[in-house]
C-alpha cells in the first residue's frame, strides 16, 4: 500500500470512529469578529458560508471542531477535538443549533461521512526579485475538499470554499461552508471528481 493511501485510510477511520454512530446535540459556528450587525454566515436560505470553523457538540460529550487544514496540503477539510468551547480575541461563537437548516437534524444518529477528494496541482517555486522561477516537477496532491455528512435519511455538506457576494469563489478556501441542498453542491461543482480550475 503507498503511503499516501495509508495517511488517507487513517484519516477516514479517524472521522468514521469520531462522528458515525454519534448524534448531534448542538451546533456552533466559530466566526471572525467583523464589525457588522447582520451574521455574514447566512449566504442564503440553503447556505452558510462561515469564515472560520463548525464545532459539533456531540451526545458523547465530545466537541468537534471541524476546520480547514493542511493535514493533506492547503487547505482541506480536517477536525481537531476540543477541550471547550472558547472564545478567542478577535473571533465570536454563534450558537446555531436553532436555526431551520439545523433543528431538524438535532439528535439525530450521523449515519457516514462521506469525503469527496480534489487533485491539486502545486509546485514549489525560487523567487529572483520579483521573477518567480519553477522549481522541480509539478506534485499533484488529493485533498479533502468536501465532507457528506448523512444524518439518517439527510445529508449536509461542508466544503472548504468560499462564496463571494461578487461570485468570485474560491476553492481549496480559508473559509467553509455549509450546504444544506444537494443541488448547491452541484451548482458549485462541489462533488468528487469535479475539476475546480
Amino acid at each position: 500500500m503507498n503511503v499516501a493511501k495509508n495517511i488517507e485510510d487513517r484519516y477516514i477511520d479517524r472521522i468514521n470512529s469520531n462522528f458515525v454512530g454519534r448524534k448531534i446535540e448542538k451546533i456552533f459556528y466559530e466566526e471572525i469578529g467583523y464589525e457588522i450587525h447582520h451574521e455574514c454566515w447566512e449566504h442564503s436560505k440553503n447556505i452558510h458560508s462561515i469564515d472560520m470553523n463548525v464545532i459539533f457538540q456531540l451526545d458523547t460529550g465530545k466537541l468537534l471542531q471541524i476546520k480547514w487544514d493542511n493535514e493533506f496540503g492547503c487547505y482541506g477539510i480536517g477536525f481537531e477535538e476540543l477541550s471547550e468551547i472558547k472564545c478567542k480575541d478577535g473571533f465570536k461563537i454563534i450558537e446555531v443549533t436553532e436555526n431551520q437548516n439545523w433543528i431538524d437534524r438535532i439528535n439525530r444518529e450521523i449515519s457516514s461521512v462521506e469525503i469527496y477528494w480534489e487533485k491539486i496541482e502545486s509546485r514549489e517555486y525560487h523567487s529572483f526579485l520579483t521573477i518567480y522561477i519553477p522549481k522541480g516537477r509539478k506534485k499533484i496532491t488529493r485533498l479533502p475538499m468536501t465532507w457528506k455528512i448523512n444524518i439518517q435519511e439527510e445529508s449536509i455538506w461542508i466544503s472548504a470554499f468560499e462564496i463571494t457576494e461578487s461570485e468570485n469563489n474560491y476553492y481549496t478556501a480559508d473559509h467553509l461552508s455549509v450546504f444544506f441542498k444537494e443541488e448547491d453542491i452541484e451548482k458549485y461543482f462541489l462533488k468528487d471528481d469535479y475539476k475546480i480550475q
